[in-house]
Formats: structure tokens, sequence, C-alpha cells
């Protein structure tokens, strides 16, 4: 299996502006029956997800980016990436990989805007927010 990496932190989390996240497809497969409503079926286990995201950088970060994205990646290769609409914990991560290559733009001086599109492949572990293992947050009656 191919090894998958770890997004670069110093390249921060993305713009809240401009974050889109969309599915093509939910994975179901509908079949019009004569009568009645329609059959559903699952088409595959796990759907991937389309994100949309900018980061704001100045040059050092666009370099780790592109670096990131050519030399680590080599264009293909898969990362692990935290979910933002989550709780950031550590096990809140999907695995991503790029759809296309990093857009840069210059946006004066030393600052640029990278615009990026990632697919996200597999969804994030999650975390129960009152994680009752943990000696200090018992429930109690």
């Amino acid at each position: 299996m191919a090894e998958i990496f770890f997004w670069p932190e110093s390249l921060g989390c993305p713009q809240v502006s401009g974050y889109n996240e969309s599915s093509p497809n939910d994975g179901i497969i509908r079949t019009t029956m004569q009568s009645g409503p329609q059959k559903l079926r699952k088409r595959v286990s796990s759907v991937t997800t389309t994100v949309d995201f900018s980061l704001i950088l100045k040059g050092a970060g666009v370099q780790t980016l592109e670096n990131f994205y050519w030399v680590t990646l080599n264009q293909v290769s898969s990362f692990y990436w935290p979910d933002y609409k989550k709780p950031l914990m550590d096990d809140n991560v999907g695995v991503y990989r790029f759809l296309s290559a990093p857009v840069i733009q210059a946006l004066g001086g030393d600052i640029f805007q990278a615009t990026l599109q990632v697919e996200r492949m597999a969804f994030v572990n999650g975390h129960f927010l009152l994680n009752i293992r943990e000696e200090d947050n018992l429930l109690s009656t």
C-alpha cells in the first residue's frame, strides 16, 4: 500500500471564506420500479468528497506547498489533514489527495493566496466529545 503523508503544519489551516465541500454523488443506485417507490441500493461503501479552500501564505509557505505537492506527494499520493468541521482532536483527520495543482495568486508584497482542490477519500475517525474513558470526565448519576 502506498505511503500516506502528513499535511505540513507550517501551512496552517484554510480560510473560512471560500471553504466548500461537495459530494459529486451519494453512492446510491436508484432504480425506478413499474409501481411504487424507487428501489435504493448502495453502490459503494465510501463516497469521496471534494473540498475547495484557500490558504494565505508568505513566500516560504508557497515553497513548502509546492514542494509538498510536486516532490513529497509526487502529484498523486495521499495525505492526512484535519477535518475542520469537527473539533480539532488528534483523531479527527481524513485521508485526502489533490485533484489539481495548487493555484498561486500574488496579493501584494510577500503575501500569496493558494487555491486548492482536494478530494477526501476516507471519512474522519470522529471523536466523542464526552470521553468517558478519562478519569476526570466520568459520568455519574
